[in-house]
């Protein structure tokens, strides 16, 4: 099911924009960082939350978070060390870091400490689609469906810089 943009921000908590999506011809996004200095960053909701919530967390190394020593996960170490050579290496990393980063996203929803989370912005499920290496930009493209709790679901390019 193709997700809805959110456009009423009533009753919802909101964040920055922090990833920035490029479109693709095949109608995906590649996640690109966004902040910027100026103020122009935009507010987020809705599955464009979620996705945001989630690439935050797969992509933060498992003990950086100061305040939340258990936040992150340890894919990006696993990239980053050389310890992924292959597809499956690839695939186990990414299997056990989906699953952690699951965990914590519906352990953040159940938490009254961070407000009312609202169903599209609730994680259902997350896979691996594909993964490919761009020998020319030296970043490994990591092609990842995710499915929020009101059925939409959205594909995305997240480039990992090895």
């Amino acid at each position: 099911m193709p997700y809805t943009v959110t456009t009423d921000y009533t009753g919802r908590q909101i964040d920055l924009q922090a990833f920035r999506g490029s479109q693709r011809p095949t109608g995906q996004f590649k996640i690109e960082l966004s902040l910027t200095k100026d103020g122009s960053s935009q507010q987020v909701a809705g599955i464009q939350k979620l996705v945001q919530r989630y690439v935050n967390i797969l992509l933060t190394r498992a003990g950086d978070v100061h305040f939340d020593q258990n936040n992150g996960s340890s894919f990006f170490v696993d990239i980053r060390i050389g310890g992924v050579y292959t597809g499956e290496q690839l695939l186990h990393s990414f299997v056990f870091a989906n699953a952690g980063t699951i965990a914590q996203l519906q352990a953040e929803d159940a938490n009254p400490d961070y407000g009312t989370a609202q169903p599209d912005e609730m994680i259902a499920d997350a896979r691996l689609l594909s993964s490919l290496f761009d020998n020319a930009t030296g970043l490994l493209n990591l092609r990842i469906w995710l499915r929020s709790r009101t059925g939409d679901s959205v594909t995305f390019i997240v480039p990992v810089g090895a």
